[in-house]
């Protein structure tokens, strides 16, 4: 048997990065943080029914919140959250058209993936100029 110099099994670091890989990995980091938001966000929603005061040791929605600087916390978890949730949906859709055997092949699956990250950026963008204008 010959000594080989590199190694038996593929590694990730060997692949280039393509947008499957990427819209699949992103799906389920968005899937993650959903299920993180929404069980932080049932927290801070029954310590506001029972009336303890939760939400200020989280700097959730709180304008007099000091430990956060300026409530930095709750808008950038306010934006993650808000892509997280687009994309998430979008990504979706794409998800119930394969389901339907349609659109699998390698470039048509590129095209959908490109398209799904695009629809999401922009529907991002026009959430935020409306929130802000």
């Amino acid at each position: 048997m010959r000594n080989l110099k590199f190694p038996v099994s593929p590694h990730l670091a060997i692949y280039k990065m393509q947008i499957n890989s990427f819209s699949s990995i992103f799906h389920r980091a968005c899937s993650i943080f959903l299920c993180i938001a929404f069980v932080f966000g049932g927290i801070w929603l029954i310590s506001e029914l029972n009336t303890y005061e939760l939400s200020d040791e989280l700097c959730l929605y709180n304008s007099k919140c000091d430990c956060c600087g300026s409530n930095v916390f709750s808008t950038l978890f306010s934006i993650i959250l808000s892509f997280s949730f687009i994309y998430y949906i979008i990504s979706t859709i794409k998800h119930l058209i394969w389901d339907e055997l349609v659109c699998l092949s390698t470039r048509c699956a590129d095209l959908l993936n490109w398209l799904s990250l695009v629809l999401s950026i922009l529907a991002f963008l026009v959430l935020w100029i409306y929130v802000i204008f």
